[in-house]
């Protein structure tokens, strides 16, 4: 039975995209996309999905290199998919999008998918100024499960030897984002969407006593790099002397900010000296934290103010600390 509505629904489900389709193009149906402001000399076109609308105009200040095509959630896969048939345009996946709406978005087009998602240190400040960060990697992460990323090629390749200034502003930042610890004061467990976080409770064990564990989970219900996830993070983080993670970019954070960190998954950013691992990674070499930041936050990510200027995060920028509660 189940077998013959798949081979009845195939066809039915063409005709309606053809009907939709044609729908969008006489104008008989709204178009959901907002396309950018105009980019007269941006050598890319890409229709960005999976991004909250509040964040589409930092982002489009952020990347004036590409002329850029919104599309909201909800947006029906026919009108994505009559775009991107266009030539020359790339599809910028963010967090949001469904992987299975992107797979069938995708399926037959010969379309180029990148995988953008917010800074490893998503927002910046200095003074009253507040700056958002996004980071553009080379392809999505179910897509080329194999294949080295643009992130793990810069990290095991790039030559940070002549650059000493570069290096100076990461060490700055660095100190910007560091936290005194309080030695005895336990393991704070980040804990990931698996049901079973067994393995992260034997790790964090292995390192303080169970009574003085502290579980970070707010993350799970909502983004992680929302100011008020990360604030909570850091106000709990100070109460630590240590930190267990599977791979959320919050315990990169705990790294920046001078932690211990023990890892048991496989985030891009564990295997270089900076953290405690679980699983051999393999690295091609060892790195310390100013340099993992010169790579990953300031030659990879891209930073923009709330008036659209692109800012320079090793200009007096910092992550913001609040008061402890």
């Amino acid at each position: 039975m189940k077998k013959l509505l798949r081979w009845l629904f195939k066809p039915l489900r063409q005709v309606v995209f053809f009907v939709r389709r044609a729908q969008y193009n006489l104008g008989f149906r709204d178009s959901k996309l907002v396309y950018s402001k105009q980019f007269p000399d941006a050598p890319y076109r890409a229709v960005v999905f999976g991004l909250e609308e509040d964040m589409w105009e930092y982002f489009d200040s952020a990347y004036p290199e590409y002329e850029k095509i919104f599309a909201p959630l909800n947006t029906h896969i026919v009108e994505l998919r009559a775009v991107l048939a266009r030539k020359k345009i790339m599809l910028l996946v963010f967090d949001k999008a469904p992987r299975r709406r992107i797979n069938t978005i995708t399926a037959g087009l010969t379309v180029t998918t990148y995988f953008g998602s917010y800074a490893p240190l998503p927002i910046l400040q200095k003074l009253d100024n507040v700056a958002t960060g996004f980071l553009i990697d080379t392809v999505a992460p179910w897509i080329g499960a194999r294949r080295k990323t643009e992130i793990d090629i810069f990290l095991e390749n790039y030559n940070l030897n002549d650059r000493k200034e570069l290096i100076a502003g990461s060490i700055a930042l660095q100190k910007s984002i560091e936290i005194s610890k309080i030695p005895g004061h336990g393991c704070l467990i980040i804990a990931d969407e698996n049901e079973d976080q067994t393995e992260l409770h034997n790790m964090a064990t292995a390192t303080s006593d169970t009574s003085k564990h502290h579980i970070f989970k707010d993350h799970i219900e909502d983004p992680w790099y929302t100011p008020e996830i990360i604030n909570r993070f850091l106000n709990l983080l100070q109460d630590c002397d240590s930190v267990v993670v599977r791979d959320s970019p919050l315990g990169f954070i705990a790294c920046l900010a001078g932690y211990n960190v023990k890892v048991i998954g496989r985030p891009f950013w564990a295997g270089y000296g900076i953290t405690t691992d679980a699983l051999a990674l393999n690295r091609r070499r060892k790195l310390d934290t100013a340099s993992i930041i010169s790579i990953v936050i300031l030659l990879l990510s891209r930073y923009v103010n709330d008036q659209g200027i692109i800012i320079d995060p090793t200009d007096g920028w910092g992550l913001p600390l609040i008061e402890r509660i």
